[in-house]
């Protein structure tokens, strides 16, 4: 008797994630890398850290978000012609508490934390894929000073 074949449930592979911005803090640090792995002498950090409440999606289960972007001098756009990513960040959901790692590229951190001290940028808003085991893959995110709901498809489930 031939075993039957299990027709596998198909995902949506686009799902809108939009974080209303309530606070955000961005951090810096240079100094001697001593890592092991290490690149070059140096060791440079600015993250760009947000915090808010999860707007979309409607039936999220998570009480507030994080958001940390990690600006990358190797995303410039002369030099990511050959690149082949799976994603620009991820999503991880623990207890109630959704995390964003984001890359970006180091020349756009000025722009965007000059609008932040402005106040204008309001929102973040992610597309990726739907949570499988509390992960999910970003595919593209904007920071933003509006979100209208009716610009984004509907909501499925």
């Amino acid at each position: 008797m031939p075993r039957r074949k299990r027709k596998r449930r198909q995902r949506a592979r686009n799902v809108y994630y939009v974080v209303e911005i309530e606070t955000w803090d961005w951090s810096y640090s240079f100094g001697l890398d001593r890592t092991r792995y290490r690149h070059e002498p140096y060791g440079e950090y600015r993250h760009l850290e947000i915090k808010g409440k999860l707007v979309r999606p409607q039936q999220g289960k998570a009480d507030s978000v994080e958001v940390t972007f990690l600006p990358d001098v190797r995303l410039k756009q002369e030099a990511r012609g050959h690149d082949e990513p799976r994603c620009v960040g991820s999503l991880h959901r623990d207890r109630g508490m959704l995390h964003a790692l984001l890359s970006m590229p180091a020349d756009a951190l000025n722009p965007v934390l000059q609008m932040m001290i402005t106040g204008r940028m309001r929102y973040v808003v992610m597309n990726g894929t739907p949570f499988h085991y509390r992960e999910a893959l970003v595919d593209h995110y904007r920071v933003d000073s509006t979100y209208n709901p009716e610009d984004l498809p509907p909501e499925e489930g």
